[in-house]
């Protein structure tokens, strides 16, 4: 089935209902899922900041604290990684490391720099006091590849609905080095969002923008001029019904095109005579940041339907994720945090 739908001669209040029926109605499209990440914002991208935690400090002791959206869905994990920051090259070597997790309702707010109060009696010791071997790393270059990884002597069981608090100790902060490796990081604050891309599909390119003072804002460009243009917003782009995503859209005559998000809320606009089309939402962000994920369907220049890059939005720097941790110091209060960080740790 090749879908040469002449998207200009449809409503654009029919576009979407349209669209969206003949994807539910070849759902058998092949899924390409990312490896898993915690947080979940950090699936498949990027982040553009750096930190030695949790592999590339020779001692140490940290806590992150991830909001429940954010851990994704049920299952059992039996490893736990990291990826490099981008572009990071680093020797191989050996670390010792014990790793705890709680499954916790302790809220964002409840989270302070004292070690042992946001642990709670579901903590459970998931990798015992033991040496880890971290390879080589030559150049981050994939987002979804471990460079170093825990395997659980016991699995972590994810639930929906429960914040997640993991301990790493590498041993005594005292005297500790940098070492080979920097992991992916996003840092945050309450004056500016986050935006990363991912997915890059078969057309177009959709850049999201936006910060506390200026509003969340989608940018299309590379769209066949003057025709219609399907933005497709959501809260989730890890799953759509049971499907993960992406998934390939080969089978419906979109070749090489992927659908990356799941389609919540689908807005048509038309595309101006250079081919663009720009969709702003005033928005003001809760107490809690939120996360919003968007791709465009849209005609190319050869009247097909195409699908842009998936945008990835942190809208919020605050009630997201908490960072806490000991350099050089030992001690039951934490020396730095807790901080409004996350690392990007990967998980199977």
């Amino acid at each position: 089935m090749n879908l040469m739908l002449p998207v200009r001669a449809l409503p654009a209040v029919l576009l979407s209902s349209i669209v969206i029926s003949v994807l539910v109605a070849t759902a058998t499209a092949q899924s390409v899922p990312h490896t898993r990440a915690l947080p979940s914002y950090a699936q498949g991208a990027y982040l553009g900041s750096a930190s030695s935690f949790p592999f590339g400090r020779t001692g140490g002791l940290l806590q992150y604290w991830i909001r429940a959206d954010q851990v994704g869905q049920a299952g059992a994990v039996t490893a736990i990684g990291s990826r490099p920051s981008r572009g990071y090259t680093g020797a191989a070597r050996t670390q010792t490391y014990e790793l705890k997790a709680d499954l916790s309702t302790l809220a964002y707010g409840a989270f302070t720099n004292v070690f042992a109060n946001n642990l709670g009696a579901t903590t459970r010791v998931i990798h015992a006091n033991k040496s880890v071997s971290i390879p080589a790393t030559t150049g981050g270059t994939d987002p979804d590849a471990f460079a170093a990884m825990i395997a659980l002597d016991t699995p972590l069981i994810l639930v929906p609905g429960r914040n997640l608090v993991l301990e790493f100790n590498l041993g005594s902060a005292v005297g500790a080095l940098s070492a080979p490796y920097n992991s992916d990081l996003t840092t945050l604050s309450t004056s500016a969002y986050k935006h990363a891309s991912s997915d890059p599909s078969c057309g177009g390119t959709l850049t999201a923008s936006g910060s506390s003072t200026a509003p969340y804002a989608l940018a299309l460009t590379g769209a066949a001029p003057q025709r219609f243009a399907l933005f497709m917003l959501s809260a989730s782009a890890s799953l759509w019904g049971g499907i993960p995503l992406p998934f390939k859209l080969d089978p419906i005559g979109l070749t090489g095109c992927l659908l990356s998000v799941d389609p919540m809320i689908n807005i048509a606009l038309p595309t101006d005579a250079n081919g663009n089309a720009t969709l702003s939402i005033p928005f003001t962000a809760p107490a809690e940041a939120v996360v919003l994920y968007a791709q465009a369907l849209h005609e190319d220049a050869t009247q097909k339907l195409v699908t842009s890059n998936l945008a990835r939005s942190l809208l919020g720097g605050t009630g997201f994720c908490r960072y806490i941790y000991n350099f050089t110091v030992d001690g039951a209060t934490a020396q730095n945090g807790p901080n409004e960080w996350s690392a990007a740790l990967l998980v199977r």
